[in-house]
């Protein structure tokens, strides 16, 4: 009679990485690859079939395992009799570099890199998305929804300063990729095959050939970034300050907006209005903007004629579209530029 060692402990995200840790430490017996040859009852306990056709019985296993799925046998404690399986559709399986397509949506990677002569040591925690060691390539897995990463810099630098020159400037920092039907295309600049045909995040520039991972049209796109002296950049519009619950909000902004049939840049706050200054929390109330009002064309600003302006916006009340607000309902009751004032109420 086979007598088994039962362990029903449930485990955390924690036991997962302690296991690891020390699956890899030099007093341990190294991993072992396998399959699955039968499911337990309890759903916690796998056989595993490894290469050589020997079969270890009983083994705690972490993953929602399949027959047939390949596996990885850690012995946490030296011991032989103590074992864990660790299937591929589990985070940890990533560590030996086994991460497959049929990942689920949450995933982790640990990057190891050297571009020129910087070497990159990064931990991501990805939704939508996973790292294929292979290609060297992150993965959208589905491509109808948003994918986010949180990228732990412990060496390198910020993505792209190192074309600046800058070498050693690490951060911690959370991109998103769009669903692909929102994704910005420049077809001028990159060549998107694989990202069209294979989900990669990301395109080839086409005036170097160069891979680019990190850019508003290719790959991810900055949502916050913090890096090691502290200073922040925020991707995107801006701040929603809601003031513990001060109803309607406060925003921060630097976005565009159309006002009165003219393109503008608002850089400055406003008051129960989006960042565009065409929608608002409530139209039965009014908007306020306080800040700069800078004329642009084809994504530039024309900063030369910029205005300081106070202007509020009085759109009529409408239950069926309570958020919008007409943008030629926005009047000055301030402005004044280089030249002096040149407009007011």
């Amino acid at each position: 009679m086979v007598n088994f060692e039962m362990d029903n402990t449930d485990t955390s995200l924690a036991d997962e990485l302690i296991t690891l840790v020390k699956a890899h430490s030099n007093n341990n017996p190294p991993p072992k690859q396998g399959y699955v040859n039968k499911i337990y009852d309890d759903q916690k306990h796998i056989d595993v079939k490894l290469e050589d056709g020997s079969i270890l019985n009983y083994v705690l296993q972490i993953g929602q395992p399949v027959i047939d799925d390949d596996v990885i046998v850690v012995f946490p404690d030296g011991n032989s009799k103590r074992r864990v399986a660790i299937t591929p559709n589990n985070h940890i399986i990533q560590k030996f570099r086994l991460n497959q397509e049929s990942a689920g949506k949450f995933n982790y990677a640990i990057i190891t890199k050297t571009e020129g002569t910087i070497t990159y040591e990064e931990l991501w925690i990805l939704s939508n998305a996973y790292y294929d060691y292979t290609a060297e390539r992150f993965v959208k897995i589905d491509d109808t929804h948003t994918s986010f990463g949180v990228q732990i810099q412990a060496n390198g630098t910020y993505p792209g300063e190192a074309e600046l020159g800058y070498s050693d400037n690490v951060g911690i920092n959370i991109w998103r990729n769009p669903k692909k039907s929102d994704v910005y295309k420049d077809t001028t600049a990159y060549d998107y095959t694989d990202f069209d045909n294979k989900n990669y995040l990301g395109a080839k520039r086409l005036s170097d050939n160069k891979w680019v991972e990190y850019a508003i049209s290719s790959g991810w796109n900055n949502s916050f970034m913090i890096d090691s002296y502290g200073g922040m950049t925020i991707g995107g519009s801006g701040f929603e300050i809601d003031g513990n619950g001060l109803f309607p909000f406060t925003r921060l902004t630097h976005s565009t907006a159309t006002i009165n049939g003219n393109n503008y840049v608002l850089l400055g706050l406003l008051d129960n209005a989006y960042h565009n200054a065409n929608n608002c929390d409530t139209n039965n109330t009014w908007s306020w903007f306080i800040g700069l009002k800078i004329p642009y064309t084809d994504n530039t600003k024309d900063n030369k004629n910029a205005s300081f302006v106070v202007m509020y916006n009085d759109t009529e009340y409408d239950s069926e579209n309570i958020h919008q607000l007409t943008n030629t309902d926005w009047h000055i009751v301030f402005e004044v530029n280089k030249n002096g004032i040149v407009n007011g109420d």
